[in-house]
């Protein structure tokens, strides 16, 4: 049977009637369906999409797929709980198909994460939208396919951040290691004065090269509680 779905993806237990039922135009279905036939017992005609058509659905995309993507996460982390990974998703061939396949994919990447520090990671993604999310984790599992691991570990996680969005990304200029020791004793002293002043604000401390040339940085963690107590706080 003809599918846009990838094999791999979702297996189809239904019968091929290609030739068995005669398509029908919306209009046609619509005469029948009043007159008491059951949707069920006819097929649309199928359309190549028209641009008012495509603009709608990228339209749609651009608003839901946070939403959705949100959606699909939480609901997996609820099977994943429940069932494990060595699950069977089942749907009745409608819109439960394209979901389930999304929910696949998601147990599937979660299974293949070593332990994580959720509170570091959430420290590091404040106020980043669930698609940076997604990207975060892509980058961290392509960076473990690349050294051949078995698992995506907390510092593929930490490096991804540093990538997409500390702008930080990993590159092949060195330095010399004095060089290096001097930026990192200098950002050290600010995580430590910041951690003395407000113990857990630092969520990050990097010596890599960012993408404005200049070298190290401090990223720095406040809850809403928090934000407005000194007006002079980085």
């Amino acid at each position: 049977m003809f599918s846009t779905y990838k094999p791999e993806d979702v297996t189809i237990l239904l019968k091929d009637i290609s030739g068995l039922v005669k398509p029908q135009s919306t209009e046609e279905r619509e005469k029948l369906i009043q007159s008491g036939k059951h949707y069920s017992e006819m097929l649309p005609l199928e359309y190549e999409p028209s641009a008012a058509y495509l603009k709608t659905y990228f339209d749609a995309l651009e608003r839901f797929s946070k939403i959705t993507a949100a959606a699909v996460a939480n609901v997996s982390e609820w099977i994943f709980a429940e069932k494990g990974a060595e699950i069977v998703l089942v749907s009745l061939a409608r819109a439960g198909t394209p979901i389930g396949i999304l929910i696949k994919h998601y147990i599937e990447k979660s299974s293949l994460f070593d332990e994580m520090d959720v509170e570091s990671i959430a420290r590091m993604l404040d106020g980043e939208s669930c698609a940076t999310l997604e990207s975060v984790i892509n980058n961290a599992a392509i960076k473990a396919a690349f050294h051949r691991q078995q698992k995506v570990t907390m510092q593929n996680i930490i490096d991804s951040c540093l990538d997409l969005i500390f702008d930080a990304p990993e590159s092949s200029d060195t330095l010399p290691e004095d060089i290096l020791k001097k930026i990192a004793y200098h950002e050290s002293g600010h995580a430590l004065i910041s951690e003395l002043l407000d113990p857990g604000c630092v969520s990050i401390m990097s010596i890599r090269k960012t993408n404005d040339d200049s070298y190290g940085f401090v990223r720095y963690y406040r809850p809403e509680e928090k934000k407005n107590c000194s007006a002079e706080y980085p």
